[in-house]
């Protein structure tokens, strides 16, 4: 949250738009769970197209820490109205 910060994210309201969202996506492939402040995975990454495909450019053998199920698969079980678009 401070880099958030830093970079001049103001936190008003939940899911308002902002100028900066930083998401650890994972740690060594351990769930972490810190009070409410540190949740890894975040807790809907495997439902997001935008999280998903470049996760699998990085690493196409990845594996999500709690369900243990293969990127490929994550992204095959989306939801087919997520839209995203590479850019170049």
């Amino acid at each position: 949250m401070q880099i958030e910060k830093n970079f001049g994210r103001i936190r008003k309201k939940k899911n308002e738009s902002r100028i900066i969202d930083l998401d650890i996506l994972d740690y060594k492939n351990i769930p972490i769970h810190y009070k409410s402040k540190l949740v890894i995975p975040h807790p809907r990454m495997h439902k997001r197209a935008f999280v998903l495909f470049p996760l699998k450019e990085i690493n196409s053998n990845w594996k999500h820490p709690i369900s243990k199920i293969l990127i490929s698969k994550l992204i095959k079980d989306l939801k087919k109205k997520q839209k995203i678009k590479k850019i170049k």
